[in-house]
């Protein structure tokens, strides 16, 4: 039993250390069902990795709680950690960061056209990142 919590602890610390290093996060904000908006936070080296919040820095931070976790889990089950895309493609040493801001990103509703074109912008964004990691493996 003392040795599967010492492994555990292990994972957990090497799991921190890994989600500290500069992975790209994206932000933006979406509407709920309920017509409420929060902020979304991606970080689109890790498939599924994503957390939301009330604030931009609420989401954040929630993200990078839960990419610890993320990555604990493919330690736990000996699959590979993706390396953040800074690594692969650049040589300085700061997080590739898109945050948006505007009209459809202010306290007020969003007016949707403004809205639509902002989310697509996030998501051509990713995918640019996404093919960037594809082509640089």
């Amino acid at each position: 039993m003392r040795k599967e919590i010492e492994m555990a602890t292990r994972a957990h610390e090497q799991a921190r250390q890994l989600a500290a290093q500069l992975y790209t996060e994206i932000v933006f904000r979406d509407q709920t069902t309920d017509e409420d908006y929060i902020f979304v936070a991606v970080t689109p080296e890790l498939e599924g990795c994503m957390a939301q919040g009330e604030t931009l820095r609420e989401a954040r931070e929630n993200l990078r709680q839960f990419r610890v976790n993320y990555i604990e889990h493919l330690l736990e089950h000996n699959l590979p950690v993706p390396s953040p895309a800074w690594i692969a493609t650049s040589t300085e040493a700061t997080a590739i960061e898109i945050m948006l801001y505007g009209p459809a990103f202010s306290e007020k509703a969003p007016d949707q056209a403004a809205y639509s074109t902002e989310a697509r912008k996030v998501f051509e964004a990713q995918l640019r990142v996404e093919n960037d990691l594809i082509e640089h493996r």
